[in-house]
């Protein structure tokens, strides 16, 4: 009598591996893991989104501004005004070596006098009867070509003296007396007085919800200085290595208010409702799902999200999470269920 042997399927086989047991993966911890606690930091969920705007980082810039450039190869003799100081329209911020100017403008002069007298004989001679009409119009056209290397002569030594084209401050200074300068390199910046602008690199996500004419409200870092500026120009594309629009918006005259300042727009969201905000920091991507690390009894509990625009440092959490939970900062050294202790806790 031959003896059957009953092989098991592969559905036995899976279910057996299922009911004995199997290696848990990163988010298989349980709650009942013990061990060191894990320090972390961690962020109150839309606790930055408060007022239902996105922070922006901004800089206070003057609205009149100049890079003044020298118009000569030639070195810096002088470089009166120091950064900081203020300068009247038309003062001399910047003098050029003009030596080799100062020549050619004089030998320009000189063959200027003498074709304008050759021209006086010509014509009398003329007069008498003693020249042609031909040698006084060729003296005439060579006192006139002289003429006008005198002008050229003289501008080119004007340019040896860079002047303010309005009244204000020197901003930076980007050449120094000896520097060997050629035409079109920066000497300086000049901020004009009177008006300001506040200036932003923003992503196209907030682009969408700009537009000129819009007024926006600006925040001092470091102070409680807040004001309305009017947007007044806005990029309509982006900068191709950065792919961020460049915003631009009027400041009122305000005490305290002045270049150089670091601020911050307040761009409101989508109709003007509260947005889920959570640090990038606190996103972790595995595969194709984004998660965070939800704070709650002492442990750190992975849940997936829907993400949402990335805005500034931040990330929108469309479905996921809400305002009264937190979430920890680099979750890259967190599992599922690992027990953490906050710092300063």
């Amino acid at each position: 009598m031959k003896r059957r042997t009953a092989l098991p399927s592969a559905l036995g086989i899976a279910l057996a591996t299922i009911v004995c047991g199997r290696t848990p993966g990163p988010s298989d911890q349980t709650s009942g893991e013990t061990g060191p606690p894990i320090k972390i930091v961690a962020v109150d969920v839309g606790a930055t989104n408060e007022s239902g705007a996105v922070e922006v980082p901004a800089a206070i810039e003057s609205s009149r501004r100049a890079i003044l450039t020298s118009r000569l190869a030639a070195s810096v003799v002088a470089f009166g005004p120091r950064e900081g100081d203020r300068v009247n329209a038309g003062a001399v911020l910047v003098r050029l070596e003009d030596t080799t100017l100062k020549a050619a403008l004089s030998a320009a002069e000189a063959a200027d006098v003498a074709a304008a007298r050759d021209l006086k004989r010509a014509e009398a001679l003329l007069a008498r009867g003693a020249a042609t009409r031909n040698e006084v119009e060729n003296a005439a056209t060579a006192a006139e070509r002289t003429r006008s290397a005198v002008v050229a002569a003289r501008e080119a030594a004007a340019h040896a003296s860079v002047r303010a084209p309005f009244a204000g401050r020197i901003a930076r200074k980007l050449a120094s007396a000896g520097d060997i300068v050629n035409p079109g390199q920066p000497l300086l910046e000049l901020e004009g007085a009177g008006g300001l602008e506040v200036v932003a690199s923003i992503e196209g996500a907030i682009h969408e919800r700009l537009r000129v004419g819009q007024r926006i409200e600006v925040r001092l870092d470091g102070t409680e200085t807040s004001f309305f500026a009017t947007v007044h120009d806005l990029a309509s594309s982006a900068d191709p290595s950065t792919h961020r629009y460049t915003l631009r918006a009027d400041i009122p005259e305000r005490n305290g208010v002045r270049a150089g300042l670091f601020a911050r727009l307040l761009v409101p969201s989508p109709g003007g409702g509260s947005r889920v905000l959570v640090p990038s920091g606190a996103i972790l991507r595995r595969g194709g799902l984004t998660g965070v690390y939800v704070v709650r009894d002492g442990r750190a509990w992975l849940r997936w999200i829907a993400p949402g625009d990335a805005i500034g440092d931040f990330i929108e959490i469309r479905a996921g999470l809400d305002e009264r939970e937190r979430v920890a900062l680099e979750p890259s050294r967190l599992h599922d269920g690992a027990p953490v202790t906050e710092d300063g806790r």
